[in-house]
């Protein structure tokens, strides 16, 4: 019986103990991607307009690229994918 009860507890404390800490870090990553304003969109090699990487028009080519760095070079969102602005 103590056998069970301690492996019970184990497992119980082994799945606490990891899924904050994963929660925690996730939160981190997505703060500091919020603070440096770092989203990923994509671009194509003669488009003029970033886009998601779900995106129809991705299909020929996909480059990744920051947010803001698309914006310094000009492009403008796509139309149909919606990417964040």
């Amino acid at each position: 019986m103590r056998r069970i009860l301690l492996i019970a507890l184990l497992i119980f404390s082994v799945g606490c103990g990891s899924q904050p800490s994963q929660k925690a870090a996730t939160n981190a990553d997505q703060a500091y991607q919020a603070q440096r304003n770092e989203v990923t969109v994509y671009i194509t090699d003669t488009g003029a307009r970033y886009h998601v990487s779900s995106c129809r028009y991705l299909r020929s080519s996909k480059h990744p690229i920051s947010l803001r760095e698309a914006k310094r070079l000009g492009y403008t969102p796509c139309k149909v994918c919606q990417p964040p602005q």
